[in-house]
């Protein structure tokens, strides 16, 4: 997939178009993707260079690991659950960018919110439904994508 320079503007574009997409899939299936923003900002990363997917999902995975064993440890649901995966999947974004990105810099994409995407995402998948939410956010990053691919061809 070719990379894309893309403005805030057609950034924000794209974001919005992935709220649209998944709001609806959420009304039409009741059935959200891993956080509204989510699909969004995966176009986004995956416009910029879709290498730098792989460690949003290898910090997804370990967080959600993380996080169920946190789980049984301590009561999290709710605002501490979500607090704690996002500083969870922060903290380990942040160690695998400082330790990794000398060695492999196009694993990085320029973007702040793909370190808190990961928590937003495990949010969603510790909680029951996981495998509905990844179908869900894959339908609406698909079609966030179409959508992307098709405002950049006009």
């Amino acid at each position: 997939m070719p990379t894309f320079d893309l403005s805030s503007e057609f950034s924000a574009v794209i974001i919005a178009a992935g709220l649209l997409f998944g709001l609806v899939g959420y009304l039409v299936t009741n059935v959200a993707p891993a956080g509204l923003m989510v699909p969004g900002c995966l176009v986004l990363t995956a416009l910029e260079d879709v290498r730098s997917l792989a460690p949003v999902a290898a910090v997804t995975v370990v967080t959600v690991g993380i996080m169920k064993l946190l789980q049984r440890m301590t009561i999290l649901y709710g605002k501490r659950l979500f607090a704690v995966a996002v500083l969870v999947s922060s903290f380990i974004s942040v160690g695998a960018f400082m330790g990794l990105h000398v060695r492999f810099p196009y694993l990085f994409g320029g973007d702040t919110l793909s370190f808190i995407i990961p928590g937003l995402m495990t949010y969603q998948l510790v909680r029951p439904r996981a495998l509905q939410t990844l179908a869900a956010t894959g339908v609406v990053s698909a079609g966030t994508a179409g959508a992307a691919l098709l405002m950049i061809s006009i």
